[in-house]
């Protein structure tokens, strides 16, 4: 277990990578069905690929810096064809070759500094090569959103018009 958190998606044996639901009423149980509850969150969670016996994030930050691109592709392809959506990130400093070099210890400035050239050149090579659009798009795909719910307050044009 985790001392960070108790939800089981961020906890224990398993990290997830698929979208899925997560609802504050039954925190323990997370769903990738698509019966959408209006109470529900539509969660992407960052995109992990297995190395060995750990989930490890690899689609931003030092992970997208050091995975090898040629597995990038390959394994958004494997996602691809099992239909769940992947998803990169990428920090706006990690694009940004002027920017200030903090005074930071050792292990943080070669966390933040490794192979910063690849930011550019990996994600270039990934929007080659596949169709992103925004997390909403993606998770409409898999998790269909759940049906608005009414309204608590009168819109405004209805408290002026009972009013008159």
């Amino acid at each position: 277990d985790s001392s960070v958190s108790r939800l089981p998606w961020i906890a224990g044996a398993r990290l997830e990578t698929r979208p899925f639901r997560w609802n504050a009423t039954e925190p323990d149980a997370v769903s990738q069905s698509e019966g959408a509850r209006s109470d529900s969150l539509r969660v992407f969670p960052v995109t992990t690929m297995r190395l060995f016996w750990e989930n490890l994030p690899f689609t931003g930050g030092l992970g997208f810096r050091t995975s090898p691109y040629w597995y990038t592709p390959y394994f958004f392809e494997q996602l691809n064809r099992a239909g769940v959506p992947g998803m990169i990130y990428l920090h706006p400093w990690e694009l940004d070759r002027e920017q200030p070099r903090l005074p930071l210890g050792p292990v943080v400035r070669f966390m933040h500094g490794f192979n910063l050239g690849a930011v550019a050149r990996n994600a270039g090579g990934l929007l080659r090569h596949f169709r992103f659009g925004t997390l909403a798009e993606a998770l409409d795909q898999v998790l269909p959103r759940a049906a608005p719910r009414e309204a608590v307050f009168a819109p405004a044009a209805a408290v002026q018009e009972t009013a008159a």
